[in-house]
C-alpha cells in the first residue's frame, strides 16, 4: 500500500515537472517570437500585417541606399555646373566652351537687359560640352555601380541636368510662371548679380558652392 502511495506520489510529481517545463518552453518561446512585444505578452499579428513588416524592413535600407545615390548624383552635378562654369565659361582656357558663353549668352543678358520674351539661348549653345564630362562618368559608374543604383544615377543626372536648363531659362524670360514664387526671385537675384558682374555666383540651382569656392556675392552687396 505504501509503494502505491509512494508511486502514485512520484507519478503526479512528474507529471508536475513535465508540465512546468513545458510551460517554462512556451514562455521562453514567447519572449523570443517576434509577435511578443517587449516579452511580457504575446501579440499574435495578421498574416498581412507580418508580411507587410518583413517588406518594409527587407526595402527600407534599399531605399534609403537609392534615395541617396540621387541626391549624391545631384549635387556632384550641380557642383560640377558651378565649377565648370566658372573655371571654363569665364577663362580662355575654355576655349570655344568660354568664346560662346562671352560672346553669346553675356551679350544677350548682361547689366541692364537680363530678360526677353523669349530665351536667346540657341546660338552659341554650349549644353554639348557638358555631356562630355557626364557620359564619362557615366561609362565609368556602369563598371562599379549595381545595375540598380547606376539607373537611379542616370535618371537623377538628367532630371538634375534638365533642371539647371530650366531655371537658366526661366531667369531670363520675362513673365515666368514661377515669379509668383518669392524662392524662385531670389534665386533669379542671385542669378543676375553674375550678369552684372561676371566673376561671382557660377550656380545655377545652389549657390552655397559659390560660398565654398569664394565667389559668392549678395544682390545687394554691389548697391
Amino acid at each position: 500500500m505504501g509503494c502505491q502511495v509512494r508511486y502514485a506520489f512520484d507519478s503526479r510529481r512528474s507529471i508536475m515537472a513535465h508540465r512546468n517545463d513545458a510551460m517554462s518552453q512556451k514562455q521562453n518561446s514567447d519572449r523570443t517570437s517576434p509577435n511578443t512585444i517587449l516579452g511580457f505578452s504575446r501579440v499574435k499579428l495578421p498574416y498581412e500585417e507580418v508580411l507587410m513588416f518583413q517588406t518594409v524592413s527587407r526595402l527600407l535600407p534599399e531605399v534609403s541606399l537609392i534615395l541617396v545615390t540621387a541626391v549624391a548624383t545631384h549635387l556632384v552635378m550641380s557642383f560640377a555646373q558651378t565649377l565648370m562654369h566658372y573655371k571654363l565659361g569665364h577663362h580662355p582656357r575654355g576655349g570655344k566652351f568660354f568664346r560662346n558663353h562671352i560672346n553669346f549668352h553675356h551679350t544677350y543678358y548682361s547689366k541692364d537687359h537680363l530678360v526677353s520674351r523669349t530665351y536667346l539661348g540657341e546660338e552659341g549653345n554650349n549644353t554639348p560640352f557638358f555631356f562630355i564630362p557626364v557620359f564619362l562618368v557615366g561609362g565609368c559608374a556602369y563598371f562599379l555601380l549595381p545595375l540598380n543604383l547606376f539607373v537611379v544615377m542616370v535618371i537623377a543626372s538628367a532630371a538634375s541636368f534638365y533642371a539647371h536648363v530650366f531655371f537658366d531659362k526661366e531667369y531670363h524670360v520675362e513673365g515666368s510662371r514661377l515669379q509668383r514664387f518669392a524662392w524662385f526671385r531670389r534665386q533669379q537675384e542671385l542669378h543676375f548679380v553674375h550678369h552684372r558682374h561676371a566673376n561671382s555666383n557660377f550656380g545655377v540651382i545652389h549657390f552655397f558652392w559659390d560660398k565654398i569656392l569664394g565667389t559668392y556675392q549678395r544682390p545687394d552687396a554691389g548697391a
